[in-house]
């Protein structure tokens, strides 16, 4: 059991792996009045790929599997699906797949660990059928369905599809029509096996509880459970196309929706160096194109831009891509100046100390807000588990962070950048 406070955001973890392999990390936090509870794999839509340990059998598993096992984990015995014992016991539970993981967690202000009982044991001991894998299609089929009808969602879309074309990176979640009707139960229960193991998860409990009540029953759990042997093994596609230089659709808008993406070289740190390059990517697009940005200011004046304008960069594996978008009638114009601000950044009149100094600044008060999210909490600490930091630190590396580090990060990634244009435009 590893204990460790973080001073700087004045908070505690406990962390704890079982023989199994299964990553436990409790974080207490008095005076909250509910209980967070979060089981998850390392698995998302992006692992689509599969390699056989021994043969080195390939196989290809349809996009949208994680999203569509995350569905299928709820199925219970005797028709009574987990949602309804979680809400027998007081509490609300929910799930959601990315590109790279699959949680399942619960939240309640009592039963807490009989709560996270129920949560490891309806993911590690799942009862879905053929049947009931048939009769799930259509239910995601309208899922997916829904989210083609938000422009916003789209353009999001687009602009991976453009970034990572022909790669799993590029597919939603939650695959397409298609895969859906494709996937098979056998599908499902290969990726449960080689992607399910407890050594491929961690359980995260943050709020006010009992700590050692709630090692002993987390422990109590696992004991006899078994678990089949890991025959597949992860394969890791690499990016190999080209990105797509443009893309359009009409859709029923007012106006234009317009987005930017640009692609960059995969970042090799792991642990506290990744961490560092995801805050330091972070800051050099507040610098270059954040709300204190002199240029930012300039499109609210000219109304090129309103509150609809928003960026975005992701550093995690195989995806690495910087995403600016906005509902605006002057999208030529915007993509032009985007572009150039882009390749000029090293000239940005932006780029100084006493901007530095405000962004950081900025930064910082919003991470501390944040912190008082019990979700947010959640959710960092599980990208810091399956990578190897902890994300608590993130507060001293902000503070410890020079503007020729973020500079630096620039020159090595922002400089060897491919991009895609994305255009959503009103049906005539």
């Amino acid at each position: 059991m590893i204990k460790t406070y973080f001073a700087d955001v004045d908070e505690t973890t406990i962390q704890i792996q079982l023989e199994n392999g299964l990553q436990v990390t409790l974080i207490p936090k008095n005076n909250y009045h509910r209980v967070y509870g979060i089981l998850t794999t390392n698995f998302g839509s992006i692992d689509t790929s599969l390699r056989h340990k021994k043969s080195n059998e390939i196989i290809t598993l349809p996009a949208g599997t994680a999203h569509f096992l995350e569905h299928k984990m709820f199925e219970g015995m005797n028709g009574e699906d987990a949602f309804v014992k979680f809400m027998r016991q007081g509490a609300e539970a929910n799930a959601f797949t990315t590109h790279f993981q699959t949680s399942f967690l619960f939240s309640a202000s009592f039963e807490i660990n009989k709560n996270i009982e129920t949560l490891l044991d309806f993911v590690q001991e799942p009862t879905f059928s053929p049947e009931g894998v048939e009769k799930e299609k259509n239910i995601i089929e309208q899922e997916l369905l829904m989210y083609l009808d938000d422009p916003y969602w789209r353009i999001h879309q687009l602009v991976l599809e453009g970034l990572y074309p022909n790669h799993p990176a590029g597919v939603d979640v939650g695959g397409t029509i298609e895969t859906v009707n494709k996937t098979s139960y056998e599908d499902l229960k290969l990726a449960y096996e080689s992607f399910y193991h407890p050594s491929q998860m961690c359980l995260i409990v943050l709020g006010d509880f009992d700590i050692e009540a709630t090692i002993m029953a987390i422990k109590q759990n696992q004991l006899g459970k078994v678990f089949p042997q890991q025959m597949y093994e992860r394969l890791s596609l690499p990016v190999k196309e080209e990105t797509i230089a443009k893309q359009a659709l009409f859709m029923d808008v007012s106006q234009p929706i317009v987005a930017l993406g640009f692609r960059f070289k995969e970042i090799e740190a792991e642990g506290e160096a990744l961490l560092k390059k995801v805050l330091e990517g972070e800051i050099l697009a507040d610098l270059i194109f954040g709300p204190t940005t002199t240029q930012n200011q300039n499109w609210y004046e000219k109304e090129w831009i309103d509150s609809s304008f928003d960026y975005m960069t992701s550093i995690q594996r195989t995806m690495h891509y910087l995403h600016l978008s906005v509902s605006s009638h002057y999208e030529k114009e915007l993509l032009s100046e985007w572009e150039s601000l882009f390749n000029n950044w090293q000239n940005s009149y932006d780029l100084n100390e006493q901007h530095f100094e405000t962004v950081i600044k900025g930064k910082i008060g919003d991470l501390l807000q944040m912190l008082n999210s019990m979700e947010y909490t959640a959710y960092s600490v599980i990208d810091s588990v399956f990578e190897n930091y902890d994300s608590f630190n993130g507060l001293k590396y902000l503070k410890e962070m020079t503007l020729e580090d973020v500079i630096e990060y620039g020159k090595e990634y922002w400089g060897e950048a491919s991009t895609t244009q994305a255009v959503i435009l009103p049906n005539a």
